[in-house]
This record gives structure tokens, sequence and C-alpha cells, in this order.
């Protein structure tokens, strides 16, 4: 996937939506996510009010991460691995759901 900040929402779209669904609509189904989910994704998660978190994922110069997958993991009902390239660690999202799809791919830090 290029190195362009939208990598994350690329790599979803080419792996789980199956490139059924456009960059800028995985970003607006990401900020759909979030603001549905009060509870989960509070101003405290985010580090910021909930509406300038959203706003600056939609600008495509913003890039996504742990809460990004984690919204759509539970959207896609899959579970997504992320797998940093330098340090071998990986992050595991929806790991604990039964009977659901499983994707992983590398990151670059």
């Amino acid at each position: 996937m290029p190195d362009d900040n939208s990598c994350l929402f690329a790599s979803v779209a080419y792996t789980v939506a199956r490139n059924t669904v456009p960059l800028p609509n995985l970003r607006e189904l990401a900020v759909s996510i979030i603001r549905n989910d009060p509870d989960t994704y509070s101003e405290v998660v985010l580090g910021c009010p909930v509406a300038t978190y959203c706003e600056k994922l939609l600008r495509p110069s913003s890039w996504g991460g742990a809460i990004e997958l984690k919204a759509f993991s539970d959207y896609f009902q899959t579970e997504i691995c992320s797998v940093d390239v330098q340090t071998t660690r990986v992050d595991r999202f929806g790991m604990m759901r039964k009977n659901c799809r499983r994707h992983r791919w590398a990151s670059a830090s």
C-alpha cells in the first residue's frame, strides 16, 4: 500500500471490504461508527472532543490507527491484526470474536 496517510484505509478497503468501499467512504464510515458509540469512543479515548477527532479523520492528510482498526473490526465482524515491521509487535482487534474472518497486514512505522 502507498505510504500516503490513507494506507490503513486502503488496507481495509483491499482486505476487508474487497475494494467495494471507496477510501473517502471508509473515512466517513469510521466517523459514523465513532459518533454513534460515545461509550466506546469517548473524548478520553480519542484524546480530544469527538467532533474535533472526526473532523480531522475526514481529512485525506490524516492517518488512521488503533481506534479505526477497532471500529472496522467491530463493523465488519472480523479480526484485524496489524504488524509493525520494525518491532514485530502485533496489535489484534476483534480477536475474541468467534467464527469471524481474519485479516493481517504489516505496517511500517
